[in-house]
């Protein structure tokens, strides 16, 4: 594949936040910084770096997907409110262990996606 501003772009929106951006966000930062862009090249790009693995596409609670440039696998906490996706902090290999013991067949990949109501909503009383 051959190097692409845009791609570098919105790579770099993707892993300078902590934040899981959608699309629409991805945009929204990208055409701050290259008014050319468009959202159609934003998809094409975040799709080709989900395709070679440098981001990871998580389904949002609403079915909007958001994209997390750290790409070892951890787990996810969606809150149901205001649709934030961020990473949770729990004892992950722990889990994933505690599951292997559990079955004889080798454990590749495992994706935990917790859902509910982040502080912030709970704090507003949105839930």
């Amino acid at each position: 594949m051959r190097y692409s501003k845009q791609r570098e772009l919105v790579y770099e929106i993707i892993a300078g936040t902590k934040d899981h951006y959608s699309v629409d966000e991805i945009f929204e930062v990208a055409s701050r910084k290259m008014p050319e862009i468009g959202i159609a090249t934003v998809y094409r790009n975040v799709n080709q770096l989900t395709d070679i693995g440098r981001v990871r596409r998580i389904k949002g609670i609403d079915g909007v997907d958001h994209y997390d440039a750290t790409t070892i696998i951890h787990p996810h906490f969606l809150c149901r409110c205001c649709g934030r996706v961020y990473d949770a902090k729990i004892p992950y290999d722990a889990v994933v262990n505690e599951l292997q013991s559990h079955i004889d067949d080798a454990i590749e990949d495992v994706e935990i996606i917790l859902k509910g109501t982040c502080n912030k909503c709970k704090e507003k009383g949105d839930n």
